[in-house]
């Protein structure tokens, strides 16, 4: 595909068939509530640091409709130029579903930065569209109408844009090869950058990318890796067993009068559908502590090898004390002691319904292939109903020795 500059700021005519308007929608999700807070908290911390440039882009609001004229205006940041060489590489941060602030382009943060002051090149980080500050119709572009705009290709195309007029306008940048980097739904963006936007991008590092969630991929193939982890990590027969006992509740009543004290509720588990959302609020504990295993604190959990910490307390005293430390661990990132928990709340509750109903029923007890519902970690209904599990992207943020990086040159 000639991806070339053909019209206005440099965007093509041309689509790639794998990208075509494809709504983020899908990819994106909506963030988590603690997700919004941390990120609001690190733009607040080192929005006003020195050596980063925040800037505006007029961009096209469609660049594959000419005849749309409109334009919004774009948030991208700009490192400290001082060490900049002419031609040194351009270190492009592909801003993905959260906010992107000046953070993205200082010191200490990302690798790039380091990266940038030893070869003498350029950090340089654009806000997603629809995200953050970049907004293409304010605080409208939220109804259905204008989030046909929120599209991958839109996306890339914004960047490419940025890109250009980075290498047009910085002294010394004409020849400086641009390299696109980006993590999970930012990896598979930076990855993408460079097969649509070659003649723009020079390289790319896609970290925990999630490029084969595109085409037949089981929605369980998410869960059967965080089963893994786990299991790797020493406590899967404990987790497992406390899945039991949670998943137990749903056709169980008098298993769900210990519920409440042992995981801190605010609200009883009452009900048959309680307790199986109560089941999926767990089950995304689990996740969020293996999918962010980092060697350093960082949210969300804000605590160094969380998954260790969390297989630490199997053989606890009391009811659930492994998923009492992941569940805590996740959902209370203010990290006040006397907090309890509203599970009740988030968009979990009809589909709880429905896995009540069925497990009521009797018709859960076993998953389409492998061992019984009850003994798969975390996937007691993601497996049973692929409309009930609402699955991730089939991607991984854990450890080091566990993360896939994607270079493309």
């Amino acid at each position: 595909c000639d991806t070339r500059a053909a019209h206005g700021a440099g965007q093509s005519r041309r689509r790639v068939s794998e990208f075509e308007a494809t709504p983020c929608r899908g990819a994106l999700g909506p963030m988590l509530p603690h997700a919004r807070a941390v990120a609001a908290a690190l733009m607040l911390a080192v929005f006003a640091a020195p050596h980063a440039l925040a800037l505006d882009f007029a961009q096209r609001v469609d660049h594959f409709n000419e005849s749309d004229t409109r334009a919004w205006t774009q948030k991208y940041y700009i490192g400290d130029t001082s060490s900049f060489k002419p031609g040194g590489p351009i270190f492009f941060y592909v801003g993905a579903e959260s906010p992107t602030g000046a953070w993205a382009v200082q010191q200490g943060i990302f690798e790039q930065t380091a990266w940038a002051l030893q070869v003498g090149g350029l950090s340089v980080a654009a806000e997603h569209r629809y995200f953050g500050a970049s907004l293409p119709f304010g605080n409208a572009s939220f109804t259905p109408d204008k989030l046909a705009y929120l599209t991958v290709e839109n996306a890339l195309a914004d960047y490419a844009a940025i890109a250009r007029a980075i290498k047009d306008t910085v002294p010394g940048a004409a020849s400086s090869p641009v390299i696109s980097l980006g993590g999970s739904y930012g990896g598979f963006l930076s990855a993408a950058f460079r097969l649509r936007h070659p003649d723009v991008i020079a390289a790319s590092i896609a970290s925990a990318a999630p490029v084969y969630q595109f085409g037949d991929v089981d929605n369980s193939t998410w869960f059967d890796k965080i089963s893994e982890s786990i299991t790797a990590f020493g406590c899967g027969d404990a987790v497992h067993a406390e899945f039991q006992t949670l998943w137990g509740a749903v056709t169980n009543a008098s298993a769900r009068a210990d519920l409440q004290a042992a995981l801190h509720l605010c609200e009883p588990v009452a009900t048959a559908t309680d307790a199986a959302l109560l089941t999926y609020w767990a089950k995304l504990a689990f996740m969020e502590v293996t999918e962010f295993d980092y060697p350093r604190v960082n949210p969300p959990t804000f605590v160094a090898n969380p998954l260790n910490v969390t297989c630490a307390a199997a053989g606890s005293a009391g009811v659930l004390p492994i998923t009492r430390v992941a569940t805590d661990m996740i959902y209370n990132y203010s990290k006040a002691p006397s907090q309890c928990f509203r599970f009740k709340s988030g968009g979990q509750a009809a589909r709880a319904a429905r896995a009540a109903a069925r497990a009521e029923a009797g018709v859960w007890t076993r998953t389409s292939h492998g061992p019984p519902m009850s003994s798969r970690l975390a996937a007691s209904a993601s497996k049973a109903s692929r409309a009930g599990a609402g699955a991730a992207a089939h991607h991984c943020h854990t450890s080091p020795s566990r993360v896939t990086t994607t270079v493309l040159v």
